[in-house]
């Protein structure tokens, strides 16, 4: 899911810069995946964070790489998941602080009420976003775990430490990657969308204190290894 929502909120702000070039500075990109596709929101969080005004909406098309543009005029005001998932970025982001690259962000529901099917408990992902063709960087990254509201964060997790951009060794196809992971003995989420963000999708091994992991080049894991 966390692949799909970069991918998503990537082809959709491409689409809403060439509706409107003038609109992308500043602008919040929030998704949220309905009825198989995904939507994403161009917007903004008002001074006293109780609406989220929606100026573009983006919505998938049977490509899923391509995305139909609308403008809303007036603009909508949002009072629901895109305005709790606005808050839980700005709260996370404040806690993160300035970095020194740029970064990408992602708000994704941690559960669904059965009762009503509404959204509870958010996950926000702070990671590096790629600044060079064919370098795709692995982490630095974040885990923030925050309330339905998106007004507190209740548990905060570093998925990696340093910063990992190995660029592919000149005339040679890379097809299998590979790093330690000292945080926890398991892989994390970015593990995946590290996996599933490069063209083509290249797998990855993961050596923990106790494993060797393989995160297969369609997202799937298993221990290939224990060690003693």
């Amino acid at each position: 899911m966390l692949a799909e929502y970069d991918a998503a909120v990537w082809h959709a702000t491409d689409a809403v810069q060439v509706a409107n070039p003038k609109n992308a500075a500043g602008a919040q990109y929030l998704a949220k995946k309905e009825n198989g596709r995904w939507m994403v929101m161009c917007g903004s969080l008002d001074a006293d964070k109780t609406k989220f005004v929606i100026a573009y909406e983006a919505q998938q098309l049977a490509r899923t790489q391509e995305f139909s543009v609308k403008k809303d005029e007036p603009a909508k005001n949002d009072t629901g998941f895109y305005l709790f998932a606005a808050r839980a970025l700005k709260l996370a982001l404040a806690d993160f602080g300035l970095a020194g690259r740029p970064y990408n962000a992602a708000v994704l529901p941690a559960n669904e009420s059965s009762a009503t099917g509404s959204a509870a408990e958010l996950y926000v992902y702070l990671y590096p976003a790629q600044t060079k063709q064919g370098v795709y960087p692995l982490g630095g990254d974040v885990r923030y775990f925050v309330s339905a509201d998106g007004r507190k964060i209740l548990s905060k997790r570093a998925m990696h430490k340093t910063v990992i951009e190995n660029p592919a060794p000149r005339g040679k196809k890379v097809v299998t990657g590979t790093h330690r992971h000292i945080v926890s003995d398991e892989p994390e989420d970015s593990d995946v969308l590290h996996v599933l963000q490069q063209d083509p999708p290249v797998q990855e091994m993961v050596s923990t204190p106790h494993f060797v992991y393989e995160v297969a080049s369609d997202g799937t894991i298993r221990i290939k290894k224990q060690k003693k």
